[in-house]
């Protein structure tokens, strides 16, 4: 299979992370290994403080600041998500931008990046 285009012609690659067990270090996890260029986004930090519930959606003032951050400030920019598992954050992140009206975004399943390697990519 060819490796997908995930970088160049501003798609931006988005690693998204959500560890139900404690005490792991997601943002260390990301910096050890990753799509090159791929940007963090933490599914467990971008949520509603207020929820006891996990993951539930961000004030839209909390969502805004956080895409900001990544360097995306338009709902134009495409955008590719995938995960640890490539089942539960990628998706989970990629229902939360389109909530906020970013039409121009994926999720896949890449089971960390492995899949990514597989094709040929680096982390």
């Amino acid at each position: 299979m060819p490796l997908p285009p995930l970088t160049g012609s501003g798609l931006r690659p988005s690693h998204a992370h959500a560890h139900a067990p404690a005490g792991r270090a997601a943002a260390a996890e990301h910096a050890a290994g990753r799509i090159p260029g791929a940007r963090f986004w933490d599914v467990d930090g971008v949520c509603d403080p207020g929820s006891s519930l996990p993951h539930m959606l961000p004030p839209e003032a909390a969502f805004a600041a956080a895409a900001d951050a990544l360097g995306i400030t338009s709902p134009a920019t495409p955008l590719v998500l995938y995960d640890g598992l490539g089942m539960f954050a990628a998706p989970r992140a990629w229902w939360t931008w389109r909530v906020f009206g970013h039409e121009r975004c994926g999720a896949l399943a890449l089971q960390g990046g492995n899949d990514w390697v597989g094709w040929g990519g680096s982390m």
